[in-house]
């Protein structure tokens, strides 16, 4: 049972599985730990809402306003946040597998770096804060820094692949100061 409560407290709603119903007067509200895999929450307010260890995966985030939401720690593993707004988000350790992050505004984000467009495939990368070590998504790729490097000397040799490294490294660098 999922408790859905302001942040002063008083509960908005109980339930085992919510609805977007449910969920018209998230803003502002305690959802840690909240189990929302696979919902349908496109283009809902969810600005300032603490989203701590949720779990998000599969759910469709599309045009969805997560203004200076906490989501660290939770699960986004393929969830659709196109078009999303993360501006002042926290992202720290956040689960990014095969999450779709198209023209989502990470503007201000804490504990994610985007980079790109990287010189192989020309998509989007990031680095994402896991405490004590640096998670990297590059298109269905997310693995650890150390092994994204090792995977792209493998598989993309040269030049080209010297450059791609060197920006992931150059944006885990930027994640690792920013701490």
């Amino acid at each position: 049972m999922t408790q859905i409560k302001r942040i002063d407290g008083s509960i908005i709603a109980e339930s085992d599985t919510l609805t977007l119903v449910a969920l018209v007067e998230l803003n502002k509200a305690n959802l840690s730990e909240a189990n929302l895999s696979g919902e349908n929450l496109s283009g809902a307010d969810l600005s300032e809402v603490n989203l701590y260890k949720a779990d998000l995966s599969r759910a469709n985030l599309s045009r969805v306003d997560l203004y200076k939401t906490n989501l660290s720690v939770a699960n986004l593993s393929e969830a659709y946040l196109h078009n999303a707004d993360l501006s002042r988000a926290n992202l720290s350790e956040v689960n990014l597998y095969k999450a779709d992050l198209s023209e989502a505004n990470l503007c201000e984000a804490r504990g994610i770096i985007q980079f790109g467009p990287v010189p192989t495939s020309r998509c989007i990368g990031y680095c994402v804060d896991h405490g004590d070590k640096i998670m990297v998504k590059l298109g269905c790729w997310w693995g650890e820094l150390e092994d994204t490097l090792d995977r792209i000397s493998e598989k993309h040799p040269g030049e080209k692949g010297e450059a791609y490294a060197d920006m992931v490294k150059a944006a885990a660098r930027s994640l690792e100061v920013a701490r």
